[in-house]
């Protein structure tokens, strides 16, 4: 091996070691973090991911013989778990565990391998920058100032996201993506394509990213005329994304082969073919093209319908995309103006974000980026050029604002901007980029020094988590029976992982079916009688027992479509009694019987009457 590969390999080691570290240690260095006990830590979504890793370790790293029609997630309905969610890094977690675990608590080892995997996002984008800058420098410049983004630690102390495990795997995508444009082989473009599928099969948001991707390539074809798919061997790209849409059994549950990327690719397809045979003009190939896109998303559209009816399973996306555009970004006073599948989305992560959030996070490349400005144009003006590097650029540029209307999208841009200004400094001067390349890598890192020396998080809160312990433990010493519960959808997990009992509501929305429960609990609770709601819950959700997190379900009053005209609960709903202060009142409500409350006053068992 030569020295140069023996320096890259070593720069590409160092990277990853910082990365996983700035990772581990931050998050074992909280106060608030258990290191012992996961009953309190794990909720939301990290708790529905340990609870499927828990039941792969309990089955030796196989599959657990109810995995295909568990009836603890959404009691009393069967729910197929690989088909529901995008199943990944809970047999990675799983299988490790049981190779090398030994005696390491579960939640803590899975917090260690997956900031290593998610770490592994450096690999990408070092290839990505080398193979467009032709230098491995430069491609060393953008593998650090990846790792130095604080943008690019969004899932720093949580134990389980689905992004850790995806985000590499798309990293690599575009670097095997660019590659194959240069090279023009089969077997480049099947790598290619194999990555985007490993990357859309274990995270649900990857077809909205992928789907912008697509639209760079339309866009392309609408200015030039020539489609990216007459290219030889770039069929197979495509191929691999079909089967894969098939064979992955949530890809195939979301019928994501019918989805708007592939009616894109499928027209592209069609262009390529017509752009071949015929010799026509750039005119004639575009109507083309833009005929069969309609064509396809019309048949797409109605197989998706007649397949499965009435779907609709990411309608809450697109009600969410709505209602940022309808109000530029800012959430209306009135819930009312928005769905309730756009009010359940905007909240927490899918929060609109500021160019001053972005300039806090991911500071010194997002500045250099108008820099590809002028070459995109030119680009753009002429059809020729360097395609890929102003493809990146267009792509870099949309998630800018992509990140401002919803802020989870900004670690999207976290992997392709120091790519872009990595491009963009290879083509300087080296007298001039050398020095730029220095002070930017120095800037970057006191950023993240700061940002790591403040780091807090209000997810992990030593009060709620030791109300939390002490449910769950209750729980386990007085309600050992089968009996579901039914709670706001954080606590819903934490009793599922650790207690085994079956819960009714999951965090998860990306299902029409989980997000008509959730919604008829929430408005249920604001909207109905005490005994109504008692009903809701025991015949329509089929639950025994409602745990009650007061502060959780008095915030939930936007979800629940209540007018900003009413204060505090509606008098004689069921909110207004459970969530009551006094006890006198929560305590005899009718339909319900408390069976236990912490102290202070903030987590209520009842059984449903």
């Amino acid at each position: 091996m030569s020295k140069r590969n023996v320096s890259t390999l070593l720069a590409l080691a160092v990277l990853l070691a910082f990365g996983s570290w700035v990772r581990i240690d931050t998050a074992l260095s909280l106060p608030e973090f258990d290191a012992e006990r996961a009953e309190g830590m794990l909720k939301s979504d990290p708790g529905l991911l340990y609870y499927m890793t828990q039941r792969i370790v309990d089955s030796g790293g196989g599959l657990p013989e109810d995995f295909r029609s568990d009836l603890r997630i959404e009691f009393p309905l069967e729910s197929d778990l690989p088909a529901m969610f995008t199943v990944g890094q809970e047999f990675l977690v799983a299988w490790l565990y049981l190779l090398f675990g030994a005696d390491i608590p579960l939640h803590v080892f899975a917090l260690i391998v997956m900031a290593i995997i998610a770490s592994t996002v450096v690999l990408g984008v070092f290839g990505l920058a080398t193979e467009l800058s032709g230098s491995r420098r430069w491609g060393a410049f953008a593998a650090a100032l990846c790792v130095l983004l604080p943008g690019n630690y969004r899932s720093l102390s949580f134990i389980f996201l689905r992004e850790d495990l995806s985000l590499p795997f798309y990293a690599l995508h575009l670097w095997l993506l660019a590659r194959a444009v240069r090279l023009r082989t089969p077997s480049a473009f099947f790598l290619a394509g194999l990555s985007l599928v490993l990357s859309l099969a274990t995270w649900h948001a990857m077809g909205m990213v992928v789907l912008v991707e697509a639209a760079c390539f339309l866009a392309w074809f609408i200015r030039t005329g020539k489609s990216p798919l007459a290219v030889p061997g770039a069929w197979l790209f495509v191929a691999v994304l079909a089967v894969g849409a098939c064979a992955v059994p949530v890809l195939w549950a979301k019928l994501y082969v019918l989805s708007p990327a592939m009616q894109i690719a499928s027209a592209l397809g069609v262009a390529a073919v017509f752009e071949r045979r015929f010799q026509t003009g750039q005119g004639a190939r575009v109507a083309v093209g833009l005929g069969a896109l309609l064509v396809f998303a019309i048949f797409f559209g109605l197989a998706a319908q007649w397949i499965t009816p009435g779907i609709g399973d990411y309608s809450h996306v697109y009600e969410l995309m709505a209602g940022k555009l309808r109000f530029l970004g800012e959430r209306p006073d009135d819930p009312a103006l928005l769905s309730f599948g756009a009010r359940i989305m905007w909240q927490g992560p899918f929060a609109s974000g500021s160019f001053r959030d972005l300039l806090d996070k991911i500071a010194v490349p997002l500045l250099m980026l108008p820099l590809a400005l002028p070459g995109l144009i030119r680009t753009l003006r002429s059809g020729r050029g360097d395609v890929r590097g102003a493809g990146l650029a267009a792509f870099t540029i949309f998630f800018v604002f992509a990140s401002m209307a919803v802020w989870r999208m900004r670690v999207v841009l976290g992997l392709v901007v120091p790519v872009v200004a990595a491009v963009q400094l290879a083509r300087l001067r080296p007298r001039l980029a050398v020095p730029l390349a220095v002070a930017a890598l120095a800037l970057q890192a006191l950023s993240l020094h700061f940002y790591i020396r403040d780091f807090t998080t209000t997810w992990y809160n030593p009060p709620a988590q030791a109300a939390l312990v002490e449910t769950v433990d209750w729980i386990r010493e007085n309600l050992p029976g089968e009996g579901a519960f039914v709670s706001d959808v954080l606590n819903a997990t934490a009793i599922l992982a650790h207690t085994r009992h079956p819960v009714v509501l999951q965090p998860k929305y990306e299902t029409a079916r989980s997000r008509q429960r959730l919604e008829a609990f929430i408005v249920g609770l604001y909207e109905s009688r005490p005994k109504e709601f008692s009903v809701i819950l025991a015949e329509e959700l089929g639950a025994t027992y409602l745990l009650v997190d007061v502060p959780r379900l008095r915030q939930a009053r936007y979800l629940a479509g209540v007018s900003p005209s009413i204060q505090g609960e509606p008098r004689r709903s069921a909110a207004h009694a459970l969530l009551h202060p006094r006890r006198r009142v929560y305590a005899q409500v009718p339909g319900f019987t408390l069976l236990y409350e912490t102290s202070p006053k903030k987590l209520r068992i009842y059984r449903i009457d």
